[in-house]
């Protein structure tokens, strides 16, 4: 029976429980993992301003400034340390734990502290003084370090688990901060530091990662792997240099997004665009246009455009809309015609939306042949496509306008057809195999296994939406396991 919090406590002394044994009775409630989490949390307090201050009296007033510019990687204009900076919770600990003053390259004037990390050398003057808390978890710091780890399920309040991408070990961390921040696929440049059976969080980048910064890693990972059988805590510490490369380069990724090049099945550069032509007036005029254009849709889309046309009292069609086909020649492809432009015909004028320029003088082409006397070309409306990603509201603007109806069929269809091509098709990030190539050796299944994660996570935010029905199609040809694998789960 659950004792209540305002209740005479159980023991007997007269307070209520909540002053007297509920704390001690929570502590008995925690696990061993909780303890012990405890334990090297409370030894740690305190502890970063005194090694700030040992660093600074053993190795100098410019040891800052030197790892700083280190661990920015020489920047080419000189960025002065800034308190204040968002990578300081990534890079204090690795000027604690990780940096090794060069000997050829530092004002760090006693050569015995050369290519030894502060945290060591405390350890070596000062560690019996220590609580052993605390010492073992500054040497596990020591002989650990940062790297890739990839978030895989998370109990938001609680913790997130994780596994390293590049020496494969897993880690349960209690961190309750950011369990609400993360979710399974993000990747984080984090040191996890693993001690007496407790994964802590000793460092971590101040921004989660998009999942397909992990191409980069795994690419490194194969590097590695060439000298070196086995990937481990001295590997990483090897390799820092290229870590924190990787990383830097997919921050500024993260946050100056280059806008995508996007190309229809043809390959021509995107450019949504509306052509207007002014057609002559007359009682036939939107049936005779249709006539001399219906050859540019399927037979069953000219049917239906005639079933579903508007027409006025005597049954005369006054609007008509139909698709501007064309026959796939590609047998793989399980879209059998390929949408070039959305026709509509209405009482004096005709339009076609089209998703590029080669594909608009087409048209205009095709308008001359069959309606020369009839049709007249009066501009086009354009919309770039750059411009609409560049000018997209954020999440805080408030309600997106929807694009119209016929620029939302059309990227829904560009869309089909380009992830169908997509499998075919060499991808720089693949080392330039097409992803059906890829995926038959390990490392290049995971990479594809990360460019499809990272569309299925892209496409809701979309406008419209990707069709689930196309990320699940990708799985289906690629032999990829169905995503939901990894989790967030509740409290």
């Amino acid at each position: 029976m659950t004792q209540a919090r305002n209740a005479p406590c159980p023991c007997g002394s007269g307070r209520k429980y909540k002053h007297c044994c509920l704390a001690a009775a929570a502590r008995e409630a925690e696990s061993p993992v909780e303890l012990a989490s405890r334990r090297h949390a409370r030894a740690y307090e305190g502890f970063p301003p005194r090694m700030l201050r040992f660093v600074e009296e053993t190795y100098g007033p410019h040891a800052l400034e030197e790892a700083w510019s280190e661990f920015l990687l020489f920047p080419e204009e000189p960025v002065e340390f800034d308190v204040e900076t968002p990578q300081l919770p990534l890079f204090m600990p690795w000027f604690f734990h990780v940096w090794r003053p060069d000997p050829h390259g530092t004002l760090v004037a006693d050569a015995a502290l050369h290519d030894r990390a502060p945290t060591a050398v405390l350890l070596e003057r000062q560690g019996a003084r220590l609580d052993s808390a605390l010492r073992r978890y500054l040497e596990h710091c020591v002989e650990s370090a940062p790297s890739f780890h990839e978030v895989t399920a998370v109990t938001p309040g609680r913790g997130f688990q994780a596994r390293d991408i590049l020496t494969g070990e897993e880690s349960d961390v209690r961190e309750q901060g950011v369990s609400r921040t993360v979710r399974p696929g993000d990747l984080l440049f984090a040191h996890i530091v693993h001690v007496d059976g407790v994964a802590l969080l000793e460092a971590l980048s101040p921004l989660s990662l998009p999942p397909d910064a992990k191409l980069a890693v795994i690419e490194l990972r194969k590097k590695i792997r060439r000298t070196e059988p086995e990937i481990d805590s001295a590997s990483l510490r090897e390799w820092d240099i290229e870590l924190r490369e990787i990383y830097f380069d997919a921050l500024e990724r993260l946050l100056e997004p280059e806008l995508p090049q996007l190309h229809n099945t043809d390959g021509d550069p995107l450019q949504l665009q509306r052509l207007l032509f002014e057609l002559d007036p007359g009682p036939d005029a939107v049936a005779f246009a249709f006539e001399a254009l219906r050859h540019l849709a399927t037979p069953e889309e000219a049917e239906a455009a005639l079933a579903d046309a508007e027409r006025d009292a005597s049954g005369t069609p006054i609007a008509l809309r139909f698709s501007w086909s064309r026959r796939n020649k590609r047998r793989s492809s399980v879209l059998q015609h390929t949408v070039l432009g959305d026709i509509e015909i209405r009482p004096g004028r005709l339009s076609c939306a089209v998703n590029s320029n080669r594909r608009a003088a087409a048209f205009r082409r095709h308008v001359k042949k069959a309606l020369p006397e009839r049709a007249r070309y009066r501009l086009s409306e354009l919309d770039s496509i750059e411009y609409a990603l560049a000018n997209a509201p954020t999440r805080d603007a408030g309600p997106r306008t929807p694009a119209p109806p016929d620029v939302q069929a059309h990227v829904s269809r560009y869309l089909a057809e380009y992830y169908e091509r997509w499998l075919e098709e060499k991808i720089p990030a693949l080392g330039g195999r097409t992803p059906l190539a890829a995926v038959r050796d390990p490392d290049g299944r995971e990479q594809v296994e990360v460019l499809v994660r990272s569309i299925e996570r892209d496409g809701p935010r979309m406008d419209p939406p990707l069709d689930p029905a196309i990320t699940r199609r990708l799985r289906e040809r690629l032999g990829l396991t169905a995503a939901g694998t990894d989790s967030t789960t509740g409290d």
